[in-house]
């Protein structure tokens, strides 16, 4: 009886091959935020043209906390102070057009001064490190505004690029850039609703 061996075969059985999905293409807004142009120590004008608003109403403040010391002295004052705090509170629980100026004051505080640091995480800036300049902001408890003009070597494109950059730093549900007039050195950044930490959504 003639017996017939073959060989072992060395085929490997044919399996289906894994595909790794392939992302989207690296954009020049994702090389700005990966390798971010040195940042620039602002000038002391500067950096009081950032503040102003917060050093206006620091200074507001300090000067009806002096007047009121002036007119019922020391302890007198403190009781005004925990009086007027403890009414503002109530207000703002309660009344809503109090609550939504008082929010609205607390925005313009926090977005522009978090809008810039989204600039910085999101590398737009110009070589040098200049930022983009918040000529003006417009805030309500639900959405602020910020006219923005840019420098030199910066374009509209660049901000809309890092839009998820700035509403990341916002913590807001969504960022919209919109150019402002004809003029290639002007953005209006839409910061909708805000949130930097707050509880709810």
């Amino acid at each position: 009886m003639d017996e017939r061996t073959s060989g072992s075969c060395n085929c490997k059985r044919g399996e289906p091959i894994e595909r790794r999905a392939v992302g989207p293409p690296m954009t020049s807004g994702d090389v700005r935020r990966f390798f971010p142009p040195l940042r620039r120590r602002p000038s002391p004008p500067v950096v009081v043209a950032r503040w102003w608003f917060e050093l206006t109403v620091a200074g507001l403040l300090a000067a009806a906390s002096w007047a009121v010391v002036e007119l019922v002295g020391g302890p007198g004052a403190v009781a005004c102070g925990f009086a007027a705090g403890a009414t503002l509170t109530v207000a703002t629980a309660k009344v809503e057009p109090v609550r939504e100026a008082v929010l609205g004051v607390v925005q313009r505080m926090i977005v522009p001064h978090r809008l810039r640091l989204g600039f910085v995480r999101g590398g737009v800036a110009t070589r040098d490190g200049r930022l983009p300049a918040i000529v003006r902001s417009q805030c309500r408890f639900d959405q602020a505004r910020c006219w923005v003009r840019l420098p030199a070597g910066l374009l509209v494109e660049d901000l809309v690029a890092a839009r998820r950059v700035f509403a990341g730093s916002c913590g807001a549900t969504d960022v919209e850039v919109v150019p402002d007039g004809p003029r290639r050195d002007r953005a209006i950044v839409v910061v909708v609703r805000p949130r930097w930490g707050w509880p709810g959504r």
